[in-house]
């Protein structure tokens, strides 16, 4: 578990629920070979966000390099 999912741990379960649902939605995706992992499932969070075009730089675990990975919200 990542500190910052520690820290919110300690927050009503009722907040960490809409965290939780809401981080749930983004996803983390390379542009290389497509791998893709919820915001939530590599310990961050998005809560309340609006973005497009946001890119981020992280080793790949498919690729094994780090690579810009664009963040994208999940289709309703």
């Amino acid at each position: 578990m990542s500190l910052v999912h520690q820290i919110v741990n300690r927050l009503p379960a009722t907040w960490v629920e809409a965290l939780r649902v809401e981080s749930e939605k983004w996803l983390i995706k390379c542009l290389v070979c497509g791998y893709t992992v919820s915001v939530w499932e590599i310990g961050g969070i998005r809560y309340k966000a609006i973005s497009r075009g946001k890119f981020t730089l992280r080793r790949c675990p498919t690729c094994g390099r780090i690579r810009i990975m664009s963040v994208i919200k999940k289709a309703a």
